[in-house]
């Protein structure tokens, strides 16, 4: 009965061990495709960001959590690491009692519908 036992919890193991390696894998859309995606929307060259290999939030998978911080801006975004979707984006300026800086958009509402589109078109 010991020997049946142990050889149940020998098997169980190792298909444990087996699992773990099977759901690590390696993701298909890489760390620099994500800071290139990001890079494109924020205007900010790709070299700047920082990329860390973490889980989605809202999905049982792997996502680049990508990164940029200094005086004046903050990016922060998540991308799928297998398919590329965009999954959530951040761009907060630094804005400081008494800067000269103001909130009001530089943008008509056309042309950010435009760019919105035509983002939607490449990416979609």
């Amino acid at each position: 009965m010991k020997k049946i036992l142990l050889l149940a919890l020998v098997n169980v193991m190792f298909i444990s061990i087996l699992a773990l390696s099977v759901f690590a894998s390696e993701p298909t859309y890489s760390s620099q495709k994500a800071k290139d995606l990001v890079s494109e929307i924020s205007g900010i060259d790709s070299a700047k960001f920082s990329a860390n290999l973490g889980q989605r939030y809202d999905a049982p998978r792997q996502a680049w959590n990508i990164h940029y911080r200094d005086q004046e801006v903050s990016v922060n975004a998540i991308v799928d690491a297998s398919t590329g979707e965009l999954v959530n984006y951040g761009y907060y300026k630094n804005y400081y009692v008494g800067s000269k800086d103001s909130n009001v958009p530089n943008y008509t509402r056309d042309e950010l519908k435009e760019t919105a589109v035509n983002f939607i078109k490449r990416y979609a």
